[in-house]
């Protein structure tokens, strides 16, 4: 690793070539734009002062987001911010989900683009409804399409524990969907 060897310019590229991919999925996890950048400088910060602890033996990205995202699940449990864990809590004081209201038949989109605006909406609010341990599965796999390796790696469990994790997450996702997409 070139920084590690001394070439402080290294740090700059690793910086720019994670920093927006690290910040999106700690954004999803602690949904705040200011904590999500505090902690994506955090794990970078972290990252430097350990990078002698960097063993090469998965890739350096994977080694800085399970510094990441470790210190974001910490952070949201330590401030309390854990995620709804039923679909009735998730949703309450709605009696229906949210539907695009359109003022004219004149929209400035097509009617296909806001449905599929609207059903990504409602995707998003789901998995944001989900327990903490499901979304940060949703948000490694699916989101950041990393693999059942690259997760058991950053997470410090075993590939046979990631997928079946990863099964109850989308699982609880599918059941909270499941109003919204009935009789499509």
């Amino acid at each position: 690793m070139r920084y590690r060897q001394g070439d402080k310019d290294a740090l700059g590229e690793l910086i720019q070539k994670y920093q927006s991919r690290l910040y999106t999925t700690l954004l999803k996890i602690c949904q705040n734009p200011d904590d999500a950048m505090e902690l994506c400088s955090d794990a970078f910060v972290k990252a430097v002062e350990n990078i002698d602890n960097f063993k090469a033996e998965s890739s350096f990205y994977t080694w800085l987001f399970r510094i990441a995202v470790n210190q974001a699940l910490n952070f949201v449990k330590r401030k309390g911010l854990v995620s709804f864990s039923s679909a009735e809590t998730a949703f309450a004081n709605e009696d229906e989900p949210e539907r695009v209201e359109f003022a004219s038949q004149e929209a400035s989109m097509p009617i296909d683009q806001l449905l599929e605006d609207e059903r990504k909406q409602v995707l998003w609010r789901a998995v944001d409804s989900l327990e903490l341990h499901h979304k940060t599965m949703i948000l490694l796999r699916d989101i950041d399409q990393m693999s059942y390796n690259e997760i058991a790696e950053i997470l410090e469990i075993t590939q046979g524990t990631v997928k079946s994790r990863i099964y109850r997450a989308r699982e609880a996702l599918r059941l909270k969907l499941l109003p919204y997409f009935e009789g499509e």
